[in-house]
């Protein structure tokens, strides 16, 4: 019923309509639009049985209860779907298994993940699941709590969430035929060969793939198919998913590490992250361990997890820097014998083999950077985060997150323990741990070993000729890396700029050259006489003039990149062996170990590298580190500039 009401002060031809629906106007406007509720549904509704849409008429229908499923579709959608559980698929429908769901007007089937279930009373209703996908799911109830809470925290989509945990060769169904041989029942009385014995014998405990009975038994397919053909076997083809790859497990070996006395500063360490709780859903907690260079933080880290293996679960170590990952897999592989390694670099069935092995349970340790700490691990018991405080650990493209953060949480979850490890902790790690209470703080003032920290000494760059500019190398630099080479020791230099010349600029207006795409200066790259963009990737030629029109001045360089640092040593120490490490040079996956390796094999001097050389490798023979521009970090537009 529609009601005119001429608001106030209103002129003549306003009319504000108040509309106002009753129960009767309702039914009849069902019955104009060819849903007319008819009379054989309001006489099962008085005998006692429910209908399906007449609950939403609570003096005509009842409400009605069934099994109802929470789906995060794979949609740019924040909102979770719930769906109807049809009770022919409800004994397949877990948390963590893959649906196919009727979405929009048009009900268009879309995957998604379940990620919860359960039984409930409708408040609306609910379109059934279409159907179970047979892919493979690593999804556990405790990794979708995850997922829904890092979706919500950080304003991210369910979906992108899921795709992050989950790779695309986990996510699509994939199903093996498995040929399995069982007995017909028919053998008793009947004469066999010795061969065909061994068969039925290896078939008596019940049915078994093909290959194993052929394997265990010793005989050729042809007495199968003689067994199968007489009918005393039958062959059935079954699809499942297929079986986790075996694990390349190691056996661990012994070393000097093992025979460490701890100090007593490293052993109350460990004590406190080891101590046995009263309860096993009381074991959660957060540790900062606060030490210097060379404490002996690594140390710890494994020791603990040597506890948590001895109780029968597993742990997660997260490095900041695929470089660094690799390294840490080589010395933690000598102590351990399954140790598995997750990063952004491995080749998606690589990647899914690490993960079904994971789950599977056939692996203790588990190393990586970031995105490891969605690793499926059933039995989690330890979070280990190495140089916490690095930027490294934040996702920057969808779906953002912090990997030390969310290892906390995923901590808190599975009530375990999250040790992070750092020389110089993050402002809020430290105010979490000094002030606010919420984490405890474990120190390590001392290094290992009784040695001393190294003596660190600020030089101040050469004035800048006139026509060369300012050279990278200062003349103490250049003199230490002469006595450096003499020794037969190594260096390691450190510039955190990438390319030859950071920008150009016109002489006469002060036009930059800019990237179109995201507006940043692109960088001169004398190796390819490219102009790079190091944000978005976009690539041009070097120009000439200015790109103003009505310029056309001529360009002059400013800054000095890595390539530029690899031109003036090779001018200036032409007998050193020079490796360079960024992300031009290294471009394959097993580009960083490699070059890792040859540095340690001492088949390179001087190693320069951008910020993946300045993430905690250690190899003896250095004796020089050079940090050069440190101070052009503290005009980066980032607020943490000071405290980095």
């Amino acid at each position: 019923m529609c009601t005119p009401v001429r608001s106030r002060g209103a002129s003549e031809n306003t009319v504000r309509y108040s509309i106002r629906f009753t129960l009767r106007d309702v039914r009849t406007a069902a019955c104009r639009c060819g849903r007319r509720v008819r009379d054989a549904e309001l006489a099962q509704v008085k005998m006692g049985r429910t209908s399906d849409q007449l609950w939403l008429l609570p003096s005509e229908g009842e409400a009605r209860e069934g099994m109802l499923a929470d789906v995060a579709l794979r949609l740019p959608t924040h909102r979770i779907h719930t769906y109807a559980v049809p009770d022919e698929i409800a004994s397949q429908v877990r948390v963590g298994a893959t649906l196919r769901v009727p979405y929009g007007p048009a009900k268009r089937p879309v995957e998604g993940w379940c990620v919860g279930i359960g039984r409930g009373v409708w408040t609306h209703t609910h379109r059934p699941v279409l159907e179970v996908l047979a892919g493979e799911s690593i999804l556990t109830e405790p990794l979708a709590e995850l997922a829904l809470w890092v979706a919500d925290y950080y304003a991210a989509r369910p979906g992108d969430v899921l795709d992050a945990m989950i790779p695309t060769p986990l996510r699509a169904p994939r199903r093996v035929k498995v040929r399995r041989l069982a007995l017909t029942g028919e053998a008793d009385g009947r004469r066999v060969t010795s061969r065909q014995q061994a068969v039925l014998d290896a078939l008596r405990a019940g049915a078994r793939p093909r290959g194993e009975v052929l394997a265990g038994s010793g005989v050729s397919p042809a007495v199968v198919g003689a067994l199968i053909r007489r009918g005393l076997v039958r062959e059935d083809v079954v699809e499942s998913a297929p079986p986790a790859p075996p694990l390349e497990a190691g056996e661990p070996t012994p070393c000097a590490e093992d025979e460490y006395r701890l100090t007593n500063a490293q052993a109350a360490a460990l004590e406190a992250i080891t101590a046995v709780p009263s309860d096993e859903t009381d074991a959660f907690g957060v540790y900062l361990l606060f030490g210097v260079p060379g404490s002996g933080k690594t140390e710890v880290y494994v020791r603990a997890i040597r506890e948590q293996l001895a109780r029968g679960r597993q742990a997660i170590v997260l490095v900041p820097e695929i470089a660094l990952a690799t390294q840490v897999v080589q010395r933690l592989a000598k102590r351990f014998a399954r140790v598995a390694v997750l990063h952004s670099r491995l080749t998606p069935k690589a990647r899914a083999d690490s993960l079904r092995q994971i789950a599977a349970g056939m692996v203790d340790v588990v190393i990586g950077t970031r995105t490891a700490v969605f690793a499926p691990t059933p039995r989690l018991g330890l979070i280990v985060v190495d140089e916490e405080q690095d930027d490294s650990f934040k996702n920057i493209a969808a779906p953002f997150y912090h990997a030390r953060d969310v290892a906390i949480k995923r901590a808190q979850i599975e009530h375990a323990r999250v040790v992070l490890g750092s020389a110089t902790p993050a402002l809020e790690t430290w105010f979490n741990a000094t002030e606010a209470g919420r984490y405890r703080l474990l120190r390590l003032p001392q290094r290992a070993g009784g040695a001393r920290l190294p003596r660190v000494e600020l030089v101040a760059p050469e004035e800048p000729s006139r026509d060369a500019g300012r050279p990278l190398i200062s003349p103490r630099l250049r003199t230490e890396l002469t006595r450096v080479l003499a020794s037969r020791r190594q260096a390691i230099l450190l510039h955190n700029r990438r390319g030859y010349d950071v920008f150009l600029r016109c002489a006469e207006c002060g036009l930059l050259v800019q990237c179109k795409r995201c507006g940043t200066h692109l960088i001169y790259h004398r190796t390819e006489r490219l102009m790079k963009c190091h944000r978005c990737g976009a690539r041009r030629a070097q120009p000439r003039h200015c790109l103003d029109d009505s310029c056309r001045g001529p360009l002059e360089r400013f800054g000095a990149g890595i390539q530029r640092l690899e031109e003036e040593i090779n001018a200036a120490l032409p007998q050193a062996r020079i490796l360079r490490l960024d992300s031009d040079t290294m471009k394959r996956r097993e580009h960083y170990a490699e070059a890792l390796a040859r540095f340690e094999r001492h088949e390179a001097d001087i190693m320069l590298g951008t910020q993946m050389v300045a993430k905690g490798l250690d190899f003896p023979n250095v004796a020089l580190v050079g940090v050069l521009e440190a101070d052009a970090a503290l005009s980066m537009p980032d607020f943490r500039a000071a405290e980095r």
